[in-house]
């Protein structure tokens, strides 16, 4: 019984900090190599790497959906350049360090007919 009440919680640290289902999907897989990214509003481009440019906003919607992120609310987050709409998603990625852990933000932008424009990625998170 002691053995279980160490290992479990030890096991749950570890899963946490290495997030391994994460490493199932090709898109987290691709993501997940930003979750170390230092710093806040880092924004890395992810044309041509994750995505081509010019998909459709379903497409690219139900790919980021598919692999587990969340959609989050951007009423009052200003369009970028080029964009006449964007949508922002969430990843969890896992423990940086002891204290902090890791969330990913990924920017997605739209053209007035619905065709990706834009796709970043910057790092996000919280510590103790």
């Amino acid at each position: 019984m002691i053995l279980v009440a160490i290992l479990v919680p030890v096991g749950l640290l570890v899963y946490e900090s290495y997030v391994p289902h994460l490493l199932l999907n090709g898109t987290t897989r691709y993501l997940y190599q930003y979750k170390d990214m230092n710093g806040r509003n880092n924004d890395v481009n992810l044309m041509p790497g994750l995505f081509k440019g010019g998909e459709a906003k379903d497409q690219v919607e139900a790919q980021l959906l598919d692999a587990g992120l969340d959609s989050w609310n951007t009423t009052r987050v200003p369009l970028p350049p080029g964009a006449q709409s964007i949508q922002i998603f969430r990843l969890s990625a896992g423990i940086r360090n002891l204290a902090c852990g890791s969330e990913l933000f990924v920017k997605i932008g739209y053209d007035a007919t619905n065709s990706l424009v834009l796709a970043t990625v910057d790092q996000g998170g919280a510590c103790l």
